[in-house]
Parts: C-alpha cells; sequence; structure tokens
C-alpha cells in the first residue's frame, strides 16, 4: 500500500506532545492570573475602576441594537469620556479620609492600605 499509516508510537508521540502543550498553557494562563491578582492587590482603587468601566461598556453595547460601527465608535467616545472622569487615587483617598466620609468607607480604606 501507498497510504502513510500513523503507528502506535508516533500516536503516543503525538499525545505527548499535546500534553506538553495543554500544560505550558495552564502554566502561563496560572501565571496570569497571578499576575492579575498582584496587581489588583496593588491598586485596588484602579482594579475597582477597571471593573465599573467595563460593566458599563457591555451594558452599553448590549443595549442598543446598532450597526458596528457605531457602536465602535460610541464605545470609544464613552470610553474617552470616562476616563478622563476618573478620579485619581490621591483624590479618592482625601474623599474618604475627610470627616465627611461614613466610618465604614475609612474602615475600607485602612484595610485596603493594609493590603
Amino acid at each position: 500500500m501507498n497510504e502513510e499509516t500513523t503507528t502506535g508510537k508516533e500516536i503516543h508521540a503525538l499525545v505527548e506532545e499535546g500534553r506538553k502543550r495543554v500544560a505550558c498553557a495552564r502554566d502561563g494562563a496560572n501565571d496570569g492570573l497571578q499576575a492579575a491578582k498582584e496587581y489588583v492587590r496593588a491598586n485596588p482603587w484602579t482594579a475597582v475602576g477597571i471593573a465599573a468601566a467595563a460593566g458599563v461598556l457591555i451594558a452599553v453595547a448590549a443595549k442598543r441594537p446598532q450597526p458596528k460601527t457605531q457602536k465602535l465608535d460610541a464605545i470609544k467616545e464613552w470610553l474617552e469620556d470616562a476616563y478622563a472622569k476618573i478620579p485619581s487615587e490621591k483624590q479618592i483617598r482625601s474623599v474618604v479620609d475627610s470627616s465627611g466620609a461614613p466610618s465604614f468607607l475609612k474602615a475600607l480604606a485602612q484595610k485596603l492600605r493594609q493590603g
């Protein structure tokens, strides 16, 4: 016969190669997850802002059926406006630390500072 056949050893080698690739991808995903966790712990207010912006972005995109280009333009414009309005961490801390802030916000800010 002129047809090529795959032997058991070749199949075993392909399976092993697949397992190695899956393990490598899993390790990369775990490293990425760990880096994300560390970033959130180091920058909690930034993470809150990003999560809020993503939630609003998804809600806005899902709310109105529009042609794709109009959606993308609206999302881009909204993101630019939202980014310009995000207060700095210093501004947020000054509001939380001011005497007018509720005590639970002060306690939350203290816990965030402690890590």
